[in-house]
């Protein structure tokens, strides 16, 4: 069973990634 800590730990390291990828794809669309 996977911790907490380390499911909350991905599921912010996935969001940044999001977050990551939707900047640079709007600043290459620019």
């Amino acid at each position: 069973m996977i911790p907490v800590t380390e499911r909350i730990r991905q599921s912010m390291v996935s969001l940044h990634m999001a977050r990551a990828l939707e900047t640079l794809d709007q600043t290459l669309s620019r």
